[in-house]
């Protein structure tokens, strides 16, 4: 009787550790998503990586944003890879190409998505804020008002 006793205490204790260790990897979770990096964290992360210091770039990503080891990699590596092929004058005739048809769609309803914004922020960084413009402006359809309006908030 006494082992029936001792191996559902020990299948209590397992479940409680169980459950323990769910609870924390749900609450750890952030959604990649909807974390904002400022140029300033980006070029940080840039000058690491092209110092050959993949592993400090990305731990500095996911200590100041909370992201998993998996999003803070693809991250690391689309900031370096951007700042590798960033040319002005290339990043210009992408926009070019990259025109979509205008769309009725304000700036509220259309998000833009994380490889636009890590684009545009570092080319607010690198000092060419009417690229920056444009781009969002294909992207997205929205007039180049919104799109200014929304690069200058960055």
């Amino acid at each position: 009787m006494e082992t029936w006793w001792i191996l559902l205490i020990a299948a209590v204790i397992a479940l409680v550790i169980v459950l323990a260790w769910s609870a924390r990897k749900r609450r750890s979770y952030v959604d990649p998503t909807q974390v904002t990096i400022d140029a300033s964290l980006a070029g940080k992360v840039t000058g690491l990586y092209q110092q050959g210091k993949k592993v400090e770039a990305v731990k500095l990503l996911r200590e100041q944003t909370g992201l998993s080891l998996a999003d803070a990699v693809t991250i690391v590596e689309k900031i370096a890879s951007r700042s590798k092929s960033g040319s002005n004058s290339g990043s210009k005739t992408a926009v070019k190409k990259e025109r979509a048809p205008r769309a009725d769609t304000a700036p509220s309803t259309a998000p833009i998505d994380l490889d636009t914004e890590l684009e545009v922020r570092s080319l607010v960084a690198d000092g060419d804020k009417i690229t920056a413009i444009t781009l969002v402006s294909a992207r997205t359809g929205w007039d180049l008002s919104a799109a200014k309006d929304y690069v200058e908030s960055l």
